[in-house]
């Protein structure tokens, strides 16, 4: 039976209610994320304050466009922790334990039940972190703001999540036929570490 977009939301909505309120049963978990999120970005900022001073420019980077560099990653890695790894990574154990038969039987898109099906409220602080530094950083820059300046960031950022999701599903499918791929999801989570910097700032 085919559902139209409405219910798909209101699913959705029901999915993410009872996740969070399944993460926050403990509260602690709130401070150590906050204080994990915290110390990485102030390791990732003292990193790049070895290789930078006020006139430095490394690889045709500035310093400016190295916190911006830093931003999308902190995005994006904010992005898998809510979405990606609490969801896709499941994908391999219903693989194994046999139960994604009862996913394909419920009436429901299962792409959508196995991307969304869980909302991890611990990355949302990294997605903030994410955005201030890119605020941070082109604000700091020579760049010309403007109307098409946000409408391509935002394409280019919407571009990379889906980029990276696709990538993420591709490998969990693969479990299908392999059974055992995590080992690949941490090498992509690996890549994904070394575009924290300009690569050409080395």
């Amino acid at each position: 039976m085919s559902m139209n977009i409405y219910n798909y939301f209101n699913i959705i909505r029901q999915f993410w209610s009872t996740s969070i309120q399944s993460e926050l049963e403990y509260r602690f978990n709130i401070i150590f994320e906050l204080v994990s999120v915290t110390g990485n970005l102030i390791g990732s900022l003292f990193v790049l304050s070895l290789f930078y001073t006020p006139s430095t420019n490394l690889g045709g980077w500035s310093l400016s466009s190295a916190i911006v560099v830093l931003g999308i990653y902190n995005f994006l890695e904010g992005i898998t922790i809510m979405f990606l790894q609490p969801n896709l990574s499941r994908i391999v154990r219903h693989i194994q334990n046999g139960t994604l038969d009862f996913i394909l039987l419920k009436p429901i898109d299962t792409q959508i039940w196995l991307s969304l099906r869980i909302l991890s409220p611990w990355g949302i602080p990294t997605i903030f972190t994410g955005l201030t530094l890119i605020s941070i950083g082109l604000v700091q820059s020579d760049a010309v703001f403007g109307v098409k300046f946000f409408i391509y960031s935002s394409i280019m950022l919407f571009t990379s999540v889906i980029t990276l999701y696709s990538l993420w599903f591709l490998i969990a499918t693969t479990s299908i036929w392999f059974v055992r791929v995590w080992n690949a999801n941490e090498v992509l989570r690996s890549t994904l570490v070394a575009g924290r910097y300009p690569i050409t700032a080395s």
